[in-house]
């Protein structure tokens, strides 16, 4: 396949999986919001509890697997189906040590409903377990539009799930069973649309390389976890179910919008820099891909730290205002997350996780330990400590990876700097509008909410007008844009 074909699939594969993920997220928000106004900070606040502490299985039950198995220059038949057996081994052993783990956690948080919830939940892991490989063989084989597909109903199904229970007051049971729909529609939907149905165990298919791989990667990933959820440990057991609920929904509002544009990001951006990686085009794909996903990340991000007074009580009612707070420290700490990805980019696409591992083992400690300072004062300094670590760690991805052959390590710098700047005008005029609102209340929530988005976009079209090289960045990222629509 040549250079420009690449692009052309990448192209086509990045916009149906952004159109499908703009869905996902859309169901995101809608879910966000029904839910916010059926439930009680408290039944958010039970969940969260337990996603913190046993969602670190659903890491070890992929085991970087998935991404080894995306990234492999070949992949046979018998390798595959041992893969899809190891994956699933291991969320079936992890949804045992899950329900066991159910009293101890109860015991943590002094909270006798948690047994039950834990639980409910432990067959997750091996509904995901069987459906790994399956979806890694869908990426692999860059069948973007089925992914999408699979990513886009299966929550839309589990939406459905968990309004209706949450309809029939079921509480916190609504927000188990939405989890419960989510891992057996997605197992579903992967079967029937991917091409692949796996074989018996295969003593002859090696599958250490994979392995090896793997475990470098899991060991990332786990110190990844470790670190990102922390926050929710430590304010969950010191400060309470209510405060723990009210930072959850502020999570949930900024950080897992773009945990999940990232994860289509990578399954676009791995297989097809995978396949550059000793190409001298690798630098220019990386840098368009940075911009791709740079500008319109950081400008929502900009939106959200800047109109959190108004966006929350408008959205999700007056009795989450103190929601506000965080989704402002948390959309500053996501605008630095968002830069990282492209690092992570690199460390996939080259095969470097040891080196990957590497770089977690020195930042992710510092994560850890600004969130746990942070803690010691308030639930609001614990995210800030969050948001702050991860700023220090964006500049230091970047120094990590300027000595990679082939990697424009000054040019990515200078690519997040600029987007920065660019939204930075807008951001503050909003932020002035906010805070009069918040201070007066002399406009309804949701018209507040609109002259914040008029504003957002006046000022952002100034800088626009006035800086050349933020206009070229917005008309190339449009371009992208408008071409990938045309080949979906």
């Amino acid at each position: 396949m040549t250079i420009s074909s690449f692009g052309r699939q990448a192209s086509r594969g990045g916009m149906i999986t952004m159109i499908g993920q703009v869905a996902r997220i859309g169901t995101q928000l809608v879910s966000l919001v029904i839910l916010a106004r059926l439930l009680a900070p408290d039944d958010f606040g039970l969940m969260a509890m337990v996603v913190a502490v046993v969602g670190v299985g659903e890491v070890v039950r992929d085991f970087g697997l998935s991404s080894a198995a995306v990234q492999a220059a070949s992949l046979s038949r018998g390798q595959r189906d041992k893969l899809f057996w190891i994956n699933s081994g291991i969320g079936l052993a992890l949804g045992l040590v899950c329900a066991s783990m159910a009293p101890l956690l109860a015991y943590l948080y002094d909270r006798p409903e948690l047994v039950a919830i834990t639980i409910a939940l432990s067959p997750t892991f091996l509904l995901n377990g069987l459906s790994t490989q399956h979806r890694a063989n869908l990426n692999r084989e860059m069948k973007f539009a089925r992914l999408a597909i699979v990513e886009t109903l299966a929550p839309v199904m589990a939406l459905v799930v968990g309004v209706a229970i949450a309809l029939l007051s079921g509480g916190y049971w609504a927000l188990v069973g939405q989890q419960l729909a989510l891992a057996v529609f997605t197992l579903l939907l992967s079967v029937c649309l991917g091409p692949w149905l796996p074989g018996g165990w295969r003593r002859d298919a090696d599958v250490r390389p994979f392995m090896r791989f793997g475990l470098n990667l899991l060991l990332v990933q786990l110190l990844n976890y470790a670190s990102r959820n922390i926050d929710s440990v430590v304010i969950g057991a010191r400060f309470g179910a209510q405060s723990l609920g009210l930072y959850d929904r502020a999570f949930q509002l900024v950080m897992k919008p773009v945990a999940q544009i990232n994860a289509p990001a990578v399954k676009v951006a791995l297989p097809t820099l995978a396949k550059l990686q000793e190409s001298p085009d690798f630098a220019r794909f990386v840098l368009a891909g940075q911009r791709l996903l740079l500008l319109p990340l950081i400008a929502l991000l900009g939106f959200l730290a800047a109109s959190s007074p108004v966006l929350v009580v408008a959205l999700l009612g007056d009795e989450w205002e103190g929601s506000a707070l965080y989704v402002s420290i948390l959309s500053v700490g996501a605008i630095a997350q968002v830069g990282s990805y492209c690092v992570y980019w690199i460390f996939l696409a080259k095969g470097l996780t040891g080196s990957n591992l590497k770089y977690a083992l020195v930042t992710r400690p510092i994560m850890i330990a600004m969130v746990l300072m942070g803690a010691l004062v308030s639930p609001e300094l614990a995210a800030a400590g969050y948001s702050a670590s991860l700023l220090v760690m964006w500049p230091l991805g970047i120094w990590w990876i300027r000595r990679v052959p082939g990697v424009p390590a000054r040019s990515m710098a200078w690519n997040g700097f600029r987007t920065l700047l660019t939204v930075t005008p807008a951001s503050v005029v909003v932020a002035a509008f906010a805070l009069h609102w918040s201070e007066s209340g002399e406009l309804p929530g949701w018209i507040a909410l609109v002259l914040s988005l008029v504003l957002y976009a006046v000022s952002y079209s100034v800088t626009l007008a006035i800086w050349p090289a933020a206009r070229r960045d917005f008309v190339f990222v449009s371009t992208k844009a408008r071409d990938g629509l045309r080949r979906a």
